[in-house]
């Protein structure tokens, strides 16, 4: 009795930036981002092995490490000008999905600096942060703090500082005590 050969599922566009987004738009082998490679979608366990086109079975991988982990070769890269086009669009899709999911970001990022601000001004009513304050709380502590810890962080310096310049100084210093674990940061 003859085995039936694997057949490779195709792999839906939404299903393709699912696992881009999720994976962060990164080659999961060498790390690598666009706009310096083109990203493709690779299984985990290959389809020749029966291995299926689910979510769970596949990863973001760049054009060269698709191509070198399996058996091909690296130097099988699409010759003709059809299959150039297609990896040229395929990077221009990927790029813009890319710029999207930054401006997302940031927007979010906006909408926390905002909420810190507010915790700032509840006691500095004639201020607002300048675009460099608010961009290195951005830059030190967003990815490191939830968005609670910075408005407590805020509240806290703004409570027993009564200048805008030590408000800001201690807030800093309260954040990064915060980063580095220490107790004292969460003390009232």
């Amino acid at each position: 009795m003859e085995q039936a050969k694997n057949v490779r599922e195709p792999i839906s566009k939404r299903l393709r930036f699912s696992v881009f987004k999720r994976d962060a738009f990164t080659c999961q082998y060498c790390g690598r981002k666009p706009p310096m490679v083109v990203l493709e979608i690779d299984h985990i366990h290959p389809v020749s092995q029966g291995g299926k086109s689910k979510s769970d079975n596949l990863l973001t991988a760049c054009f060269e490490c698709n191509r070198g982990k399996g058996a091909g070769l690296l130097s099988d890269v699409p010759q003709s000008l059809s299959d150039r086009a297609a990896v040229m669009q395929e990077k221009r899709d990927q790029m813009s999905a890319y710029s999207k999911l930054l401006r997302s970001i940031d927007k979010l990022n906006d909408k926390i600096v905002d909420r810190v601000e507010d915790a700032f001004r509840a006691h500095f009513t004639s201020h607002t942060f300048d675009e460099s304050f608010r961009s290195s709380i951005k830059q030190n502590f967003i990815n490191s703090l939830p968005e609670d810890r910075l408005v407590y962080a805020m509240d806290k310096a703004a409570s027993k500082c009564n200048t805008v310049y030590s408000t800001t100084k201690y807030f800093c210093g309260i954040c990064w005590s915060m980063i580095r674990g220490e107790k004292r940061a969460f003390e009232p």
